[in-house]
C-alpha cells in the first residue's frame, strides 16, 4: 500500500514541474525561464537571488537545478534582473535583450587572503562582536512584510512519506530585539501525506519544528544565535575560529569566518559566516553542509540601506533502533520584503500550530499560475539527496584508505 502512495507523490510532483513549463511558454506572457550555473564547474547554483533592480524587494529564487521563472511586468520591460548568489560575482541581465531562457553563468569571487594564522584569532573574534553589535544598525528599522514560500518533505529510507507546501505572509518588527514576536499568516496550502506510523524516538524529531520556529529560531540575526561567538574566547569556549578568508565583490570585500562547535547535539560540526566588509553586515550563517544529517544555512540581503533575511534552510537526520533512516528537511524562501505598512493576508497561525494544522481548500489556479513555484521532480530530488550521501561515503572510504 505504501509504494502505492509513494508512487502516488512522485506522479503528482512530476505533473506539478510540466504544467510549469507548460505555463512559462503561454502564448502573449513575458516571462524569463533560466537557470543559474557555476562558470567553472558548470553545476546549478541554487538559491540564487533574481530581483529587479529598480524594485529590488520583488523578486523570486533558482530552485535546487538552479531553474527560476520570472513574470516581467510591463513597468519593468527596460528594467535589469540581477542574479547573486553569496560568494559570487553579480550578474545584470538587461530585460529589453534578455532571451526568454537564458543560461546565467556566475564566477566564484577571487580568493584574497588565505587561512588565519593563530596570532591573528583575536581579530577576527573582534570582528565578529563588532558586526553582531551593527545588527541594529544593518538591518529593518520598522515593520515589514514579507512574503514567502515554505516547503517541508519527509523522506524514510528512500521513499517521499509526507510533502506540505504553503505561501505565508509574516509580519515582523525590526531586528532590535530577539524577544519580538512575528506574526505568521497562511494564504495559500496543500499537502501530500503517506499512512506512516513513526517510530517514537523518531517523531519527537519530526514535530519539533514550527513554522515560527523556522523563521524566529533558526533566523540567526533576528535571534542573536551564534553559539557565543560574540565572546571573547577562553578555555571552555564551545567554539573554535577553524579560517578567515577575503573574496573580492565588485567594489567591495566579502569576508567569511570558519568555525567549529562543540556545543550540545552540534558538536563536532562546522560552520561557516559570511560578512560585508563596507558595513560589517551578515549575509550568511551556515552549520554543517547539505550531505550532513543535521544541516541549517540562513541567507540575507540587502534591499535599499537595510538587509531582510532571504532564505532560512533547516535538515535533520535520525535513525531509529532497526537503523532504518529518517530525515526532514524545512525550507522557508522570502521572496518579496514590503517595508511599508501592508496588511497581511491569509488565515493568522496561532503560535501553538504549525501549518499543517490548518484545513484548507484546495485551489488548484493558484497552484498552477505561480513564478515563485519551481519543483524538482521527486526522483531527482532524492537522487540528489542520495548522491550527496554518497559523496560523504565515498570520501571516508578515501580517509580510510589514507591512513592503512
Amino acid at each position: 500500500m505504501k509504494s502505492k502512495t509513494c508512487n502516488c507523490v512522485v506522479r503528482v510532483l512530476q505533473t506539478l514541474i510540466f504544467a510549469w513549463f507548460f505555463l512559462s511558454h503561454l502564448e502573449g506572457q513575458t516571462v524569463i525561464a533560466g537557470r543559474v550555473l557555476d562558470s567553472f564547474t558548470n553545476k546549478p547554483l541554487a538559491y540564487a537571488n533574481i530581483f529587479f533592480h529598480s524594485a529590488q524587494h520583488q523578486g523570486v529564487v533558482s530552485n535546487e537545478l538552479g531553474q527560476f521563472r520570472l513574470s516581467i511586468p510591463a513597468e519593468h520591460a527596460k528594467d535589469t534582473v540581477v542574479i547573486s548568489v553569496v560568494g559570487y560575482g553579480v550578474h545584470f541581465l538587461a530585460v529589453a535583450t534578455a532571451s526568454s531562457s537564458p543560461t546565467i553563468r556566475l564566477k566564484k569571487n577571487v580568493l584574497l587572503l588565505d587561512e588565519v594564522t593563530v596570532t591573528f584569532k583575536e581579530k577576527v573574534h573582534k570582528l565578529l562582536r563588532k558586526a553582531i553589535n551593527r545588527i541594529p544598525q544593518n538591518y529593518g528599522t520598522r515593520k515589514f512584510l514579507a512574503r514567502g514560500y515554505y516547503q517541508e518533505y519527509s523522506i524514510e529510507d528512500t521513499s517521499y512519506v509526507e510533502f506540505i507546501e504553503s505561501f505565508v505572509n509574516i509580519v515582523d518588527r525590526r531586528f532590535a530585539s530577539p524577544q519580538d514576536q512575528s506574526m505568521i499568516y497562511v494564504e495559500q496550502m496543500r499537502r501530500i501525506k503517506d499512512e506512516l506510523e513513526l517510530p517514537p524516538e523518531v517523531q519527537r524529531f519530526f514535530a519539533f519544528d514550527r513554522i515560527y520556529t523556522i523563521y524566529e529560531r533558526m533566523n540567526n540575526v533576528r535571534q542573536r544565535q551564534f553559539f557565543s561567538l560574540d565572546q571573547k574566547p577562553h578555555a571552555g569556549s564551545s567554539y573554535r575560529i577553524e579560517h578567515y578568508r577575503e573574496f573580492a565583490e565588485a567594489n567591495d570585500t566579502l569576508m567569511e569566518v570558519g568555525y567549529s562547535s562543540n556545543q550540545g547535539r552540534y558538536r563536532g560540526s562546522n560552520g561557516t559566516i559570511v560578512l560585508r566588509k563596507s558595513d560589517l553586515a551578515i549575509l550568511k550563517m551556515s552549520r554543517g553542509n547539505e550531505s550532513d544529517r543535521n544541516f541549517h544555512e540562513v541567507t540575507y540581503r540587502k534591499i535599499g540601506e537595510k538587509y531582510f533575511p532571504s532564505r532560512i534552510s533547516y535538515k535533520y537526520g535520525v535513525e531509529d533502533q532497526s537503523g532504518k533512516s529518517y530525515s526532514v528537511s524545512r525550507v522557508l524562501y522570502l521572496y518579496e520584503i514590503i517595508p511599508e505598512r501592508t496588511r497581511p493576508t491569509g488565515t493568522k497561525l496561532d503560535r501553538t500550530q504549525d501549518v499543517r494544522d490548518l484545513d484548507y481548500k484546495y485551489d488548484p489556479e493558484f497552484w498552477l499560475d505561480n513564478q515563485i513555484l519551481l519543483h524538482v521532480p521527486a526522483p531527482q530530488a532524492l537522487k540528489a539527496d542520495l548522491q550527496r550521501r554518497g559523496a560523504l561515503e565515498k570520501q571516508f572510504k578515501r580517509n580510510e584508505r589514507g591512513k592503512g
